[in-house]
């Protein structure tokens, strides 16, 4: 309840308040016109098609439904952004920080990879009863499949099937590696990502509340820590690390090569998130705009209306 209330609080800020026609209430689409059902639909999809099925008195009142209707979704899409934004610090946070604990407790196989790949084709997962891999995959694996689901349901995005490719391919390699005994070089995978994925939603959620420096310095890192760790410690620790240190364990199982094309995938994804990254230090540092993450179709758009 009490982020719901900052999310509407921050809606009615960008959005300056729902002001819904006082016709709407007497006319006879009222139960059609509520909030919650105008906010589901797209904007550019009911102003062409939809609003075409509502008998109208006046060209006037087809102006203020159009309006309103755009008001309602981008409200929403506020909203949303917001919880989504907290959901991240909050539950992607607690897992990444008990990430950090089991290395710290039982990381070796996180620093020597070389010891990893020795200990032959079943990597252990730990025997700290708190901290252990079992536990860490199934925190990992719960919340990579809600985000792989939940994608469907969120604003729309311009890389919308590089999310779904990395989601599900990441779900599969979870999967896949626990099935074969391989949790530590999968872990591995995952807390070289996680340093950098809990910084961007920290600064949206101080942009939404207007905490600036404190914005300013989640972005700075972000973009800082990006190209070293996704791209530079992802590729020694788990490409090269695969193919020349477990190269013995690769070989014999096509499975195991077919995990190694996933790997591939979301290094990939890696370049190619790499130009958004690129693409929004330019557009802070020479073009003047405010910090956004420009793979939101919505969010560019509110930042070129507050320009």
């Amino acid at each position: 309840i009490l982020l719901h209330n900052k999310a509407a609080n921050y809606a009615d800020k960008e959005v300056n308040g729902l002001t819904e026609p006082k016709w709407i209430k007497e006319s006879k689409y009222a139960s059609s016109l509520t909030y919650k059902k105008l906010s589901q639909i797209p904007a550019k999809k009911f102003a062409r098609k939809i609003i075409k099925k509502y008998e109208l008195e006046s060209s006037e009142q087809q102006q203020q439904l159009i309006s309103y209707q755009k008001q309602c979704n981008t409200y929403s899409k506020h909203i949303s952004k917001y919880l989504e934004a907290a959901f991240k610090v909050i539950v992607f946070g607690s897992v990444y920080l008990y990430g950090l604990g089991l290395i710290y407790y039982d990381g070796k196989w996180f620093w020597d990879q070389k010891w990893m790949w020795a200990q032959g084709e079943f990597q252990d997962p730990g025997t700290n009863k708190y901290f252990n891999l079992d536990i860490y995959y199934y925190l990992q694996i719960g919340y990579h499949g809600h985000r792989a689901i939940y994608q469907f349901f969120e604003h729309s995005r311009r890389d919308f099937w590089a999310m779904f490719i990395h989601h599900w391919v990441t779900v599969a390699l979870l999967m896949g590696s626990k099935m074969v005994g391989k949790q530590q070089i999968g872990a591995t995978v995952l807390l070289c990502n996680d340093n950098v994925d809990l910084l961007m939603p920290l600064a949206k959620l101080c942009q939404y509340n207007q905490y600036k420096t404190l914005e300013m310095i989640f972005t700075i890192s972000f973009c800082i820590l990006w190209i070293p760790l996704r791209l530079g410690v992802y590729f020694y620790k788990v490409i090269y690390s695969v193919l020349i240190d477990g190269y013995s364990e690769l070989r014999p199982y096509w499975t195991h090569w077919l995990s190694l094309l996933g790997l591939t995938v979301i290094y990939s994804l890696q370049w190619f998130w790499t130009r958004y990254l690129l693409e929004m230090v330019w557009k802070k540092l020479f073009a003047g705009k405010g910090i956004v993450d420009v793979r939101s179709d919505d969010e560019g758009d509110d930042n070129k209306k507050r320009k």
